[in-house]
């Protein structure tokens, strides 16, 4: 079954919610709902909602194939596209269509959520914020102009790297040697549109040239052994510390190296 859905104060955001059993008509109601939203070529986003079990029928699956091409042409209208589901196997799919779109330089922001993070997702997909979860990365004030430090805690997203590319712009100067500090509280992965941002590759790897030591507090046991194990391919110094050792981090940091 297919339900139409209101989100307040967004008229160009068509909301969708599937329960039950979802049929062929589910299916063309859908397209129905989309395609009237995009006729004008103005933006539209989309909320989907997928949280109670549901079986899809197979003519459904057929009829979704068939009328896709009636909105191919018009994606680049699709701004953003909240999916609220607690289907593991749908967040996978999300997550596996982002980085699809992200390989493609799409300018769709695709976000999936949880049941109890529906109203972020109603108020992102609306526009009434940037952020489409709470930043999982913080810059942290230093008294060296010369050390950055920064906090992960929970996922990075694509909203993240911003932050992180305002960091490395801040590097790339011909200032003496810099020094970073990385705290990790805690690491739940990586939206995959991160990993294809050519800009940010880029600018680590220009930033290298101008970092000395590198200091990791936390994070993953996986995280520190790889940091170890790649710290001799590169001309800085990268060092791995437990949380309750951040003192003996910022000390290192702030050692003079010999000339």
């Amino acid at each position: 079954m297919m339900e139409k859905m209101a989100i307040d104060g967004a008229e160009n955001v068509v909301g969708l919610s599937y329960c039950g059993t979802i049929s062929a008509e589910d299916i063309d109601r859908s397209y129905e709902l989309m395609i009237p939203a995009m006729k004008d070529g103005k933006p539209v986003s989309l909320y989907i909602e997928m949280l109670d079990g549901f079986d899809i029928e197979a003519p459904a699956l057929f009829k979704d194939l068939r009328r896709s091409p009636e909105i191919m042409s018009k994606f680049k209208q699709i701004e953003r596209v909240a999916v609220v589901t607690n289907q593991d196997w749908l967040r996978g799919i999300v997550r596996l269509e982002d980085a699809v779109l992200s390989l493609f330089n799409s300018d769709i922001a695709l976000q999936v959520y949880s049941e109890d993070e529906r109203n972020q997702a109603k108020s992102w997909v609306a526009g009434e914020t940037t952020y489409s979860h709470e930043p999982s990365i913080v810059e942290l004030t230093t008294d060296d102009p010369y050390t950055a430090a920064f906090e992960i805690n929970g996922k990075v997203r694509k909203e993240d790297i911003e932050l992180s590319k305002k960091m490395m712009t801040e590097f790339m100067t011909d200032d003496p040697p810099r020094r970073l500090l990385a705290r990790i509280r805690k690491l739940d992965g990586l939206q995959p549109s991160t990993l294809f941002d050519g800009q940010m590759i880029q600018m680590k790897r220009e930033a290298r040239k101008h970092l000395d030591r590198y200091a990791i507090v936390g994070g993953p046991e996986w995280l520190q052994h790889l940091a170890r194990a790649m710290a001799p391919l590169f001309d800085f110094q990268i060092r791995t510390f437990e949380l309750d050792e951040e003192e003996s981090a910022w000390e290192w940091l702030e050692e003079k190296v010999a000339a």
